[in-house]
């Protein structure tokens, strides 16, 4: 029997939101024994702090969704930069212009999905 997968799925602003979000229920939900997470799941008011380290201690691999904005959200880099440290299975989808090589995520490798979404 396959090992059941626990894939954290980050991202930033609306329409890295939306891109998570069509991924998680047109790809990654039809995708045997992987179980998806994404910060939309968390209850309001719970302690973030806990559930995060808890859904990344659980991760078998992780995603972030790069778009335009989710490159200026600090909460987005603080969530891929924690991916990071928690596993070594990360995949970082860019849906915008590599960041310069000033932004903290620029020392990643990023998978290049399209430069622009109607």
């Amino acid at each position: 029997m396959a090992r059941r997968k626990n894939l954290f799925v980050s991202w930033g602003g609306e329409e890295s939101r939306q891109i998570a979000t069509w991924l998680v229920d047109n790809v990654f939900e039809y995708v045997p024994e992987v179980k998806t997470y994404m910060s939309d799941y968390m209850p309001s008011g719970a302690d973030w702090r806990v559930k995060l380290h808890s859904a990344l201690s659980d991760a078998t691999h992780c995603v972030g969704i790069v778009t335009d904005v989710s490159l200026n959200r600090p909460w987005f880099t603080f969530e891929v930069a924690s991916q990071y440290l928690h596993k070594t299975d990360l995949a970082i989808l860019r849906f915008c212009e590599y960041p310069s090589v000033e932004h903290p995520l620029s020392a990643f490798k990023c998978r290049m999905v399209m430069t622009s979404i109607a």
